[in-house]
């Protein structure tokens, strides 16, 4: 006689939901900065960063991004020929700064984005927005818990499932 199989159990759908999530609002956005001011490949990030955060380094722009240093740097060239950003040497590495253009252009891009966040927030009362804001701030220190582990595994270190050196 057969053995009864039971059904396979769904995965929880958090990471599935987000990534989709992530995904349409990273497409959106460019599809939006694009029109709007002529970015390509994820430029107008990179605009975003420098508005929020002042003037950063080179190598954090990087981290920041999450783009290898050949895309930044090529992201950061076509910036200042596009007249939107300087940069300078530094005894730590090279920074790179909004200039006052590039500063009106992040101006122009906060407007789109309280649109942007209106828009996505839409059908959310106060409560349910504050749990949310939450919920994804936890989320996403626990996703930098588990990039941080994977780094530590991946660096030559102890393996997870066996306890042995790779």
């Amino acid at each position: 006689m057969a053995e009864k199989r039971s059904a396979p159990r769904k995965l929880n759908p958090v990471s599935p939901q987000v990534m989709k999530l992530a995904t349409l609002l990273r497409r959106s956005a460019a599809s939006s900065y694009k029109r709007a001011f002529g970015f390509a490949n994820g430029e107008w990030r990179l605009i975003g960063l420098l508005g929020e955060n002042g003037p950063m380094l080179q190598n954090a722009l990087v981290e920041a991004l999450g783009q290898d240093k050949g895309q930044t740097s090529r992201a950061v060239a076509r910036l200042v020929n596009g007249d939107l950003i300087m940069r300078g040497r530094t005894p730590n590495g090279l920074l790179i700064r909004l200039n006052p253009r590039g500063q009106a252009t992040f101006d122009s891009m906060r407007e789109m984005i309280r649109e942007r966040n209106a828009t996505l927030l839409n059908g959310l009362d106060a409560t349910d927005r504050s749990t949310l804001l939450r919920a994804l701030k936890r989320m996403t220190e626990n996703a930098q818990a588990l990039l941080d582990a994977e780094s530590g595994l991946s660096d030559g270190s102890v393996q997870a499932d066996t306890g042995r050196r790779r």
